[in-house]
């Protein structure tokens, strides 16, 4: 479970359960946890999960499938490709895995990528992460520090969840 998540599951559960639960985790998973529960803590920074696909633009499709294959990451982690200008992980734009597939073989990422991308500051709150998942409809979001390199994502259901439990309380 995300550390997201875990946060989402303790906003609903009696806090003499939640003060057992976070001492069973440990120090780093506890602290971002308490971050995300404190709305005036909570960032894009903290919340965010390295649990992504990034890839240079010179790539071929056929390349970045066997990437993708390869790459051992969970099946919801596998929505986007950011496409990054080299080590120093610049966001030069991004890929819908299902128009992956439906690319013929033989083009680079760079010919197929959609830029500019809509990205999350690593300062932005939750409230401004919900709205902008309101407004374009994305599975997640990158998030990207004052130098545009990508830091990590946002999952819409790790913000969206947040903002349901609270409207029904």
């Amino acid at each position: 479970m995300s550390i997201p998540q875990l946060a989402g599951l303790f906003t609903v559960l009696p806090h003499d359960y939640v003060s057992a639960l976070m001492g069973l985790l440990p120090q780093e998973q506890a602290q971002r946890v308490k971050a995300i529960l404190s709305e005036r803590e909570a960032t894009a920074k903290g919340m965010m999960s390295a649990e992504f696909l990034m890839m240079q633009k010179k790539l071929s499709v056929r390349e970045a499938l066997e990437k993708i294959r390869h790459s051992r990451l969970e099946p919801k982690s596998i929505s986007y490709i950011y496409i990054v200008n080299g080590d120093d992980r610049t966001l030069l734009g991004v890929i819908d895995v299902r128009e992956l597939i439906l690319a013929a073989d033989h083009l680079t990422l760079g010919e197929i990528m959609v830029s500019p991308v809509v990205t999350a500051e690593e300062d932005d709150v939750h409230d401004d992460l919900a709205e902008m998942f309101a407004k374009y409809h994305y599975r997640m979001l990158p998030v990207v520090d004052s130098h545009d390199a990508i830091l990590g994502v946002i999952n819409y259901s790790d913000i969206m969840k947040g903002v349901e439990t609270r409207l029904k309380i």
